[in-house]
């Protein structure tokens, strides 16, 4: 048995034996991308995202021979406004595997390396990639006839020992080398998504380690607000259903950050696959938890999302028609005033302030009215201000994005109805005809019941039918 690998990782372990208990940083410069973010992109994707694979290489050359790339990935963040992207590969549910070439054996480890790529490819667009870590070995043979998708002996061979990676503190020793490894191999990896924690980790110190090689590293924790997190994640178990399903519940821990997150793919259950499950989409919690803290009035059309806010509201233009403006992020409230012509009367940093919207709301009306409604949706036409077209019912039917998506359609009869939502890849769902008239069917119905032709005759001709 080779010796160097034992004894590179005994130098690795020495190095890292001493430092600082990490602590609280409630205002750190590493956090700034996450303060100033608006939301995340959450990626389930792994071993066993449907269609399961149990050959590691198997999987590896179905994903590159499919086409993989992680401009569609980092294309789909930036059409949700995402700053930052978190793959969740590693995970105790989809197989446990490492999608780059990991010098850490131990379970599935690709030769391809995705996540470097989605790395360099975010950093293109300006975004962030923060890498999902499990602590949880309980898993490591689900779905599985025989076996375990971790492998012991392969990682005890590697250090010199005999470790049982199917137990808490030999996975936390196999799982705490590589973040040692990730932070050296990817210096523009943001940092670490962990699910739970680990004893092993707490023994030997891991976060203030990570903290003091990498200070420019977020650490986030998926179910404990522990005092060495950056933030706490709010992370929502829900099927797909629409496509991104934005968490529903606010857990708020201030001054804490707080996270929000979107998931694919879109069909199955949060981790792997089989079958959708129903999502209750209520935005209740939302509501109160803006009224517990006072940012929610009883008076109606006082708040900013009732037509409180002239920044989410409805503004008629020359022509009498008009057009809907929801611009409540920053970023979209600059490119509102901005193409509005407005920019030099409105102060930015006071869009929030309640007391700014009666003027605000008259500036935005008097500029709305200088144009048709037409004339706006051009100017508007691919700026990010969240400014739409109101359209009218017949305007709709013809709108280019719902005639492309067949969204409607004419019956025999001439009426146009929505065509059947939502939609289903495997099973299409036949369009409704037309509803009966009157009497249509009544003959079929006696028919079946058991009526002659002479009785149904009767019947109708006595006016007890129809």
């Amino acid at each position: 048995m080779k010796r160097t690998a034992p004894i590179a990782v005994l130098a690795l372990l020495i190095g890292l034996l001493t430092a600082t208990p990490a602590g609280a940083d409630l205002q750190h410069p590493r956090q700034a991308f996450l303060r100033d973010s608006v939301a995340g992109l959450f990626l389930h994707w792994g071993e066993r995202t449907s269609p399961q694979h149990t050959s590691c290489s198997a999987w590896e050359a179905d994903v590159t021979n499919g086409g993989w790339t992680p401009a569609y990935w980092v294309n789909e963040a930036k059409k949700l406004h995402a700053q930052y992207i978190v793959l969740a590969t590693f995970h105790s549910r989809l197989g446990y595997a490492r999608p780059y070439p990991s010098q850490i054996p131990g379970s599935c480890r690709t030769t391809r390396d995705f996540l470097g790529e989605l790395i360099d490819a975010a950093d293109a667009q300006g975004l962030k990639v923060i890498h999902y870590m499990t602590d949880d070995p309980q898993w490591h043979n689900e779905g599985l006839s025989s076996g375990s998708w971790l492998n012991s002996s392969a990682f005890s061979s590697h250090v010199g020992r005999t470790v049982d990676l199917t137990t808490r503190d030999g996975f936390g020793e196999f799982s705490y080398l590589q973040f040692f490894e990730q932070m050296q191999r990817y210096p523009k990896l943001a940092g670490f998504w962990i699910d739970n924690d680990n004893a092993y980790w707490e023994r030997n110190n891991l976060y203030a380690k990570i903290y003091q090689q990498r200070p420019d590293m977020t650490i986030s924790n998926n179910n404990e607000d522990t005092p060495i997190m950056d933030m706490i994640s709010n992370e929502q178990k829900t099927g797909m259903t629409p496509s991104y399903d934005y968490p529903q519940a606010i857990y708020t821990a201030l001054p804490r950050l707080i996270e929000a997150d979107f998931k694919l793919p879109t069909s199955g259950p949060w981790w792997y696959g089989g079958s959708d499950q129903a999502v209750d989409r209520k935005l209740m919690s939302m509501i109160y938890g803006r009224y517990a803290h006072g940012a929610w009035t009883l008076d109606r059309g006082e708040n900013l999302l009732d037509g409180g806010a002239p920044f989410y509201d409805t503004y008629e233009c020359a022509d009498g028609r008009h057009v809907a403006v929801g611009a409540i992020e920053a970023g979209f409230f600059a490119k509102l005033v901005d193409v509005l012509g407005v920019a030099g009367s409105v102060d930015l940093a006071a869009q929030r302030d309640p007391s700014t919207w009666p003027a605000m709301r008259e500036l935005f009306a008097k500029a709305f009215m200088t144009a048709t409604r037409e004339e706006w949706a051009e100017r508007f036409a691919g700026a990010d201000a969240c400014v739409t077209p109101v359209l009218t019912m017949d305007e709709v039917v013809a709108h280019p994005h719902n005639a492309a998506r067949e969204s409607f359609f004419t019956d025999s009869e001439g009426a146009i109805h929505p065509a059947p939502a939502p939609r289903f890849a495997g099973t299409p769902c036949e369009r409704p005809a037309p509803a009966p008239v009157p009497g249509r069917d009544t003959r079929a119905i006696l028919s079946e019941l058991g009526h002659t032709s002479e009785d149904i005759d009767s019947l109708l001709a006595e006016g007890a039918v129809r």
